[in-house]
């Protein structure tokens, strides 16, 4: 009853500062009340650092939300990246915000299927060790909606690369860090 109303969803470590429409809950138990009923209000989800995410309960929550839109699924180690980017095109077409740090499933393949999100705004793939520069230049080239790019500690895109991205897309704010 209560999940028809949900706007946003924190399930993350930090700490959470959203009005009333938050609900902080285990994953599990999530699961079990979206599985039930559909969140059509829901329209951001902050899954940063919950140890219980996996695919199978994500793919879960994902059918029920059509109006996601905000998606942080950071530092979650067994999410499978290419799976939950296919269910994201599928049921939540109208993403903007996508938070995918230090996930090692990333890759260029992946990265690259990000294009078809019409809306996508704000992409953080912090530390994603196989992306390569033809990728990411594929991406701001395809999705010119791009306000935000976060290569931080992506191994494979060097200082100058990062340069003349920002050269040729001067609307988008790359950020890189490179030290270690």
């Amino acid at each position: 009853k209560h999940c028809k109303q949900l706007a946003v969803l924190v399930l993350s470590k930090k700490l959470s500062s959203h009005p009333s429409t938050v609900c902080q809950c285990p994953l599990l138990l999530l699961i079990s009340m979206v599985s039930q009923q559909n969140c059509p209000k829901l329209v951001s989800m902050d899954l940063w650092r919950a140890r219980q995410c996996s695919n199978a309960g994500l793919m879960e929550v994902i059918t029920r939300c059509p109006l996601l839109t905000d998606i942080d699924i950071g530092w979650n180690r067994t999410v499978d990246f290419g799976p939950l980017i296919a269910a994201l095109l599928k049921y939540c077409p109208n993403l903007r915000k996508l938070f995918a740090t230090a996930i090692r499933s990333i890759t260029g393949l992946s990265l690259r299927e990000l294009h078809k999100f019409q809306r996508l705004e704000q992409l953080d793939v912090l530390g994603s060790p196989s992306l390569a520069p033809d990728d990411v230049w594929f991406l701001l080239k395809a999705r010119p909606t791009l306000k935000f790019l976060d290569l931080s500690f992506c191994q494979l895109i060097n200082e100058a690369v990062v340069v003349s991205m920002r050269e040729q897309f001067p609307n988008v704010a790359i950020k890189k860090s490179f030290s270690v």
